[in-house]
């Protein structure tokens, strides 16, 4: 699924053309409600979220997983994901990131290779609440970015979300 049609399903969802998809927004899901993943679906670039409130059951290229709060989960393009909510509230800070949007940061993809060789064993990471209270200060950097009228917008939301992978 790429950028674009998660936009069309989700027009409240902020982001900058075809390359940056940011979402914080509290979900509430009626026991039969049809998610966006009530397929399997195949990402169409980085998968990144930090899961605030609600527990799903979650499944990356077929192995699965049980998603709550303090769970950051981590998408490479071309992976094969699946979430089975059940009825309750949900938050998330979710961002969607194009391949070529990658690219244009220009960060050396080479350091983050042995993390993202691990990734694909173990998508899904406890983190504490020092570190998910970090990455939420730099997701809202970008997600102010993303959402400014700055002409250097774009400049901007690049390097804060290199900071934020770095992190």
């Amino acid at each position: 699924i790429s950028i674009e049609r998660i936009q069309q399903l989700h027009p409240d969802a902020k982001g900058i053309a075809n390359d940056l998809l940011i979402d914080y927004t509290e979900h509430y899901i009626e026991q039969g409600r049809s998610p966006i993943y009530k397929y399997p679906l195949r990402m169409d670039g980085l998968f990144i979220a930090l899961r605030e409130k609600g527990i799903s059951d979650f499944s990356m290229n077929l192995k699965e997983f049980k998603v709550g709060p303090n769970d950051l989960v981590i998408g490479s393009p071309g992976d094969l994901m699946q979430s089975t909510v059940n009825e309750g509230t949900y938050l998330s800070q979710a961002l969607m990131v194009s391949s070529n949007f990658l690219k244009e940061m220009y960060i050396s993809l080479n350091s983050f290779m042995p993390f993202f060789a691990s990734q694909k064993e173990h998508p899904v990471f406890r983190l504490s609440n020092q570190e998910k209270e970090e990455l939420k200060a730099y997701f809202m950097l970008i997600k102010e970015a993303v959402e400014s009228e700055d002409y250097f917008r774009v400049d901007i939301t690049k390097r804060l979300l290199a900071a934020y992978l770095y992190k």
